[in-house]
């Protein structure tokens, strides 16, 4: 089997497995661009079972040479090692080539978000009664009251919720479910929506089969790049200087429930995290709320005349 078939292959399985459709496209790419340079370095593309780490690494060291981001050289080396691991897995290699071929260092980034007055400002920004507004409104309360992806979001229908409980089922990576639940203004807000849209439900024809929850102007399902323009839109109506990606309002979601007092494993369940140490780096965001608090209101915590005079020591007694 060529290294290309083994490839496609490999993807049909992600794809049976649930894998996300940005992420198989993204492996897709990737796989190629690993064939392409093998095809270049060694002159031909070599049978799954000829790639030695060798190659693996000196296809790490062509992405390194590209300056591409290091988490784009972390994904098409994630790419390939998953295509061998797979492969070694079913018997048609000995060994993963790339198991030993260590991805760059990722710098550490905190995940940004915005203080609970700029997420109520940007709730309440969409005004009015009108038909788009009242969806925005349901949109943006449901993404800050719950804490999903844009992506799930996008793929919620309205059988998924259960307004009389405050809860919705989300659907999550590798289409694992988890059951969130919904806050009071979340609750009336949806309520509101699909009493206002339910004319216009019925004109979608893409999925008869479904009811997708959040839908376009004519009737089909927003798709996660539509919500993140409605997002986007609305928050340069807000008066909120600070931009996020959509991601930004689930950092919020995490860092607001952190700060109030809500336990890390409470916090990894409502996110849908796989690991714990996931849900850690939102600790990072709120020792830096708490560090501020500390220096704004203990007397101790500033320099200067704030701290008061020092006391001599007692005489005849060594200071140290």
């Amino acid at each position: 089997m060529s290294l290309r078939a083994a490839a496609r292959e490999h993807l049909e399985r992600l794809t049976a497995r649930g894998v996300s459709a940005h992420t198989l496209r993204a492996y897709a790419r990737d796989l190629e661009k690993f064939a392409a340079f093998l095809a270049s370095a060694e002159g031909v593309v070599p049978a799954p079972e000829g790639v030695t780490g060798a190659m693996v690494q000196a296809f790490a060291a062509h992405l390194r040479g590209r300056e591409l981001a290091p988490a784009s050289i972390s994904r098409a080396l994630s790419a390939v090692r998953g295509l061998f691991a797979d492969l070694a897995a079913r018997g048609a290699v000995p060994a993963n080539p790339g198991a030993q071929v260590a991805g760059p260092k990722r710098p550490r980034r905190l995940p940004r978000h915005l203080p609970a007055p700029d997420m109520a400002a940007l709730v309440a920004s969409p005004k009015g009664e009108g038909r788009l507004a009242v969806r925005d409104r349901a949109l943006l309360e449901t993404l800050y009251a719950s804490g999903i992806r844009v992506g799930e979001a996008a793929d919620l229908d309205v059988p998924d919720l259960r307004l009389d409980e405050g809860l919705v089922r989300v659907r999550g990576k590798g289409r694992k479910e988890r059951i969130v639940p919904l806050g009071g203004p979340a609750r009336e807000a949806l309520g509101h929506y699909l009493a206002l849209w339910g004319p216009w439900r019925a004109k979608g024809r893409r999925e008869p089969s479904r009811a997708p929850l959040f839908l376009g102007r004519m009737g089909d399902r927003l798709t996660s790049r539509g919500l993140a323009w409605i997002l986007a839109r609305r928050l340069s109506e807000s008066g909120v200087f600070a931009r996020i990606s959509p991601h930004g309002v689930r950092h919020s979601f995490a860092t607001h429930l952190l700060d109030a007092g809500a336990d890390l494993r409470s916090i990894q369940e409502l996110l849908g995290h796989a690991s714990l140490s996931t849900t850690q780096r939102y600790t990072h965001v709120s020792l830096a709320h708490l560090e501020g608090a500390y220096r704004d209101a203990h007397p101790r915590a500033r320099g200067g005349r704030g701290d008061g005079p020092r006391r001599p020591p007692p005489s005849g007694r060594n200071p140290g």
